[in-house]
């Protein structure tokens, strides 16, 4: 009988090592897969994710040129110079350049007066806090001097197509005002790229007019103003 149980025993030895073994297996494969997939993640997280916070790091001045805008009902182009406070705060002081909408260069002399709408320029002090790795909000205080053109009379040459300007109703006027803006700004090394995607803008103070000022120049949307920098 002693060969019988001697036999039992080895047996029941042989798959308790077994089954020890194959656990030991199971989770050194399982350690395995979560060390390469941290390994995968994490330089794919500090990439993707925090890039542009990482790449602000040490940096103190910012100058972005703005290449193509919607600035207080008008075609911008704008200079923007920051100063970083920490890491996710920007002082910023920024001059926009406007134009009109309408650029026609037919020599007509209707065309010539509404090329005139919405030139002016604007200077404003803002601060950019950024939330997240490139998303930030700016409120700003500004001051504007601005160009409108409300209406133009004319009439068609006798037998041409050539309008000859009657009259003109326009406004001059420059006002103090405060806007809020949302956007995004990715930094590369030295390298900016950003955009004001959209952004209020409300008249606090009238300080001069020439003439009415209609309700949307007062209060009005900044839309897509896209920029590139040099961060250093």
């Amino acid at each position: 009988m002693r060969p019988k149980y001697l036999s039992i025993c080895l047996i029941t030895l042989s798959c308790l090592n077994f089954s020890a073994s194959a656990a030991q297996e199971t989770t050194t494969k399982k350690n395995l897969k979560a060390e390469i997939s941290t390994k995968i993640k994490k330089p794919y997280e500090q990439v993707v994710t925090y890039e542009s916070m990482k790449n602000r790091e040490g940096k103190k001045t910012t100058l972005n040129v703005g290449l193509v805008g919607n600035t207080f009902e008008a075609n911008s182009t704008s200079l923007e110079l920051g100063y970083f406070l920490d890491i996710n705060t920007v002082l910023s002081l920024q001059f926009h350049a406007l134009a009109s909408y309408n650029n026609e260069t037919t020599g007509d002399e209707v065309d010539k007066v509404w090329n005139k709408d919405g030139e002016g320029y604007a200077l404003s002090a803002g601060l950019k806090k950024y939330v997240s790795n490139s998303f930030y909000y700016k409120p700003e205080i500004y001051y504007r001097k601005q160009t409108r053109i409300n209406s133009v009379s004319y009439h068609y040459s006798f037998g041409s197509s050539t309008r000859d300007l009657i009259g003109t109703e326009s406004t001059d006027f420059s006002d103090i005002g405060i806007s809020f803006k949302i956007g995004n700004q990715w930094q590369w090394d030295n390298f900016t790229l950003g955009t004001d995607w959209v952004g209020l803008a409300s008249t606090v103070a009238m300080l001069e007019q020439s003439g009415d000022v209609e309700s949307h120049d007062k209060t009005n949307l900044t839309l897509l103003n896209f920029y590139l920098g040099y961060t250093f």
